[in-house]
């Protein structure tokens, strides 16, 4: 009787540990990514970092005068000192001459210019060292010479629902790690 308890109890831990090693494989096959030119075999994701960058390009300048990468949730915060600091530079500068500060809510463009964000999420995997995934891409066109163009801060407020927007893509789509 106690060979047969000895012998079911073996037969139940060796099922449970071949059950394991089934569910681990599947689960390491299953953290891939579908791609246009094919899957991404990412295996166990050990990291997942969402970073976003916003970048201002006038019309006429070949490369962006502002650039900002930070963390998405921070992408707002971070432009916004960027901003902060660009308008204090300028006003220092307004002040040895005489003239009016700048304020944040004043601030417009007077060229035209391209918005450019961008969110990607990097992965650090068992398959992939650091695989970085484009999730969005989305360019903005401010036109100076409308009448009631968006200024400055309107612009960076928008940022707020954009990476709300984009947090939640990667949430509901492109994370692995619960």
């Amino acid at each position: 009787m106690k060979r047969m308890l000895v012998l079911g109890g073996c037969i139940i831990v060796s099922a449970a540990v071949f059950s394991m090693d089934q569910i681990q494989n599947y689960m390491q096959f299953g953290n891939t990514i579908e791609l246009s030119s094919g899957k991404v075999r990412l295996g166990k994701v050990y990291r997942e970092t969402l970073t976003s960058s916003y970048e201002v390009t006038f019309n006429d300048d070949e490369g962006p005068s502002t650039a900002v990468n930070a963390n998405t949730k921070e992408l707002y915060s971070s432009a916004y000192d960027d901003l902060v600091s660009m308008i204090e530079k300028i006003n220092k500068q307004k002040e040895k001459n005489k003239e009016d500060p700048l304020s944040i809510e004043s601030v417009t463009w007077v060229k035209d210019a391209k918005i450019r964000l961008v969110t990607k999420v990097t992965y650090q995997s068992e398959f992939q060292p650091a695989f970085v995934l484009t999730i969005d891409q989305t360019t903005i066109e401010h036109d100076a010479d409308i009448e009631n163009a968006k200024n400055i801060s309107e612009y960076l407020t928008d940022l707020k629902s954009y990476s709300k927007k984009m947090v939640s893509t990667y949430e509901q789509r492109n994370s692995f790690i619960k």
